[in-house]
C-alpha cells in the first residue's frame, strides 16, 4: 500500500526458509535457481486480488532490472528493546552503530557485488531504528520525507537492506491503513508447484483416503525459555504425544482404514529453525523419534520418513518450501489432528481445510492452546 501510494512497486522477494530476501549472488545462475514467492504461492492470485483492492501488483525480478534507475536509496529498520526513535542519513552513519554494521553488511554482499548488474549508484543512506513502544512511531509522512530527501519517487529506486515489516513491535507507522501483521487469507493460495508435489506426496505415500497430522512446538520453546523451564515443556509433550497416540487410534478407528497417516511437525531435518535457539539437538531428535515411533507404530525411521520429502519434491531441501507442501498435505486429508500452540501458519491450515470441501469436518486438538 505504500508503494502504491508513492506511484511504484514492490518487487517480488525471493524465499529461503520461509524468509523473504534477495540473494546475495546476484548472477544468472543465483536468480535461476534461489526459489522466489511465486514457487510458494499463487502469484497471478495474488496480483489479482492486490489490483482489485487498488495495490500495485509485485514486480517480476526482471521488470525491476529493466526498470531500475541509476540512483539508489539505501534504507535499513532496525528494532531496538529501548522506546527512542533514532533517524540518520548520509553523514551522520557513524552516529549508531549497529546501523553502520549493517551498511557496511549490505554493501559486502550486494552493491558492491552486483553494482554491475544493478548499474545504479548509492546517492543516499537511511536508517530508521525503533523502539518497541507506542512513542517510537513515525508518520508516513515523516517516513517518505526522510527517505527521499529532495529527490522524487520516480527519480530513484528505493531497496531495504533490512526489512522488518510494518506492524507495532517492528516498524512501527503510526498510519492505521498501513499496518499490516500477516497475509490475508483470502489472497494467500499455494502455488502451482506446491500443489503438484502434495499430490505427487499423497498418491505415491498415502492414498485416497488419510488422516493428518500438524505439530507445532516452537511456541512452547519460546515461552519454556522465558521461564528458563525447558524440561517442563519437554515432560509436557512427551504427555501430550501420549494423548496424540490416542486420538490417532481413535480417528483410525472411527475413519476404518488402517492406512499411513501423514505428519507436518517443526522438528527435524526440514523442521522451523527457530526451535534451534531455544533447544539442543539432541532434546529434538528424542522428541522426534519418540512422535514418529507413536504415529507409524515403530515401522519407520525418522531419516526414512524425511526422504520421503525430498524425493516427492526432486530434492529441493528448502525448509519453507517443505512446510509449504506439508500444509497443503494436511489440508487435504479426510482428518486432521492439531497439535500444538496456536499459530498463524496452523490458523491458515485449518481455514484453508475449512474451505476446502463442503462436508461434515473432521477436525480435533490435542494440547492445542487457543489464542
Amino acid at each position: 500500500m505504500w508503494a502504491t501510494s508513492l506511484g511504484a512497486k514492490v518487487v517480488e522477494p525471493f524465499v529461503a526458509r520461509s524468509k523473504y530476501m534477495m540473494p546475495s549472488d546476484l548472477s544468472q545462475f543465483s536468480v535461476n535457481t534461489t526459489l522466489r514467492f511465486r514457487d510458494y504461492f499463487d502469484i497471478h492470485y495474488w496480483n489479482n486480488c492486490s489490483v482489485s483492492n487498488g495495490v500495485n501488483p509485485l514486480a517480476s525480478w526482471e521488470e525491476f532490472t529493466a526498470a531500475v534507475t541509476k540512483q539508489l536509496i539505501i534504507v535499513i529498520i532496525v528494532v531496538l528493546k529501548s522506546t527512542s526513535r533514532i533517524m540518520w542519513e548520509n553523514d551522520q552513519v557513524k552516529e549508531d552503530s549497529y546501523c553502520n554494521q549493517q551498511l557496511l553488511r549490505f554493501h559486502d554482499l550486494y552493491y558492491y557485488k552486483n553494482k554491475e548488474i544493478l548499474h545504479t549508484k548509492v546517492v543516499r543512506r537511511v536508517c530508521f531504528t525503533f523502539g518497541k513502544d507506542h512513542n517510537s512511531a513515525v508518520t508516513m509522512k515523516e517516513f517518505n520525507q526522510h527517505i527521499y530527501g529532495e529527490l522524487k519517487p520516480h527519480q530513484v529506486t528505493v531497496w531495504f537492506a533490512c526489512w522488518t515489516g510494518i506492524t507495532k513491535g517492528r516498524m512501527n507507522i503510526a498510519d492505521s491503513q498501513y499496518q499490516l501483521s500477516y497475509l490475508p487469507y483470502s489472497m494467500v493460495r499455494a502455488s502451482d508447484r506446491v500443489k503438484y508435489d502434495s499430490k505427487k506426496y499423497i498418491s505415491q505415500y498415502l492414498g485416497p483416503k488419510y488422516t493428518a497430522i500438524s505439530i507445532r512446538t516452537v511456541k512452547a520453546w519460546m515461552m519454556a525459555s522465558k521461564k528458563h523451564d525447558i524440561e517442563y515443556v519437554r515432560n509436557h509433550l512427551v504427555h501430550c504425544i501420549k494423548e496424540l497416540g490416542i486420538t490417532l487410534s481413535k480417528v483410525q478407528s472411527s475413519m476404518h482404514t488402517s492406512g499411513m497417516p501423514f505428519l507436518a511437525i517443526d522438528l527435524g531435518r526440514y523442521g522451523d529453525s527457530s526451535a534451534e535457539k531455544f533447544i539442543n539437538k539432541d532434546t529434538m531428535k528424542y522428541l522426534l523419534q519418540d512422535v514418529i515411533a507413536t504415529i507409524y507404530d515403530n515401522t519407520t525411521t525418522v531419516e526414512e520418513w524425511e526422504d520421503t520429502f525430498l524425493r516427492t519434491t526432486g530434492g529441493q531441501k528448502d525448509k519453507g518450501y517443505i512446510a509449504a507442501v506439508q500444509a497443503a498435505i494436511v489440508e487435504a486429508a479426510d482428518c486432521v489432528i492439531m497439535f500444538g500452540g496456536y499459530s498463524r501458519f496452523q490458523y491458515n491450515i485449518v481455514t484453508n481445510y475449512y474451505h476446502r470441501t463442503q462436508r461434515n469436518f473432521c477436525l480435533y486438538k490435542v494440547c492445542y492452546d487457543e489464542p
